[in-house]
């Protein structure tokens, strides 16, 4: 799906990188180091359990200044998360309100 340049849609990526909450800092470091060269900008690393939900955000300061045994589980920051799930419950319902098209 294609969005134009000028739209929110145009403006995000659906290129993310993703690491699991159980792995270290030098794991994760390591993936960053192994991810597409044509990555755009990396800021952060979303955290994910082991079911692959989303469980937190770790910036790539958190990581410098982590010790390299410490998991991403640890050093995730967790506010402001919020279930995909929850969000495509209220798109449907604002599609079947119509007030969405």
């Amino acid at each position: 799906m294609t969005h134009p340049e000028d739209t929110g849609g145009g403006i995000m990526t659906s290129r993310l990188l993703s690491a699991g909450d159980n792995i270290s800092v030098v794991e994760a470091t390591e993936l960053l180091r192994s991810a597409d060269q044509d990555q755009e900008e990396i800021h952060a690393i979303y955290v994910v359990d082991a079911d692959q939900r989303l469980v937190g955000v770790a910036s790539l300061r958190s990581m410098l200044l982590a010790s390299s045994d410490i998991l991403m589980g640890s050093i995730a920051d967790r506010k402001d998360i919020v279930s995909l799930t929850y969000l495509l419950w209220c798109r449907c319902l604002c599609l079947e309100l119509g007030d969405l098209t």
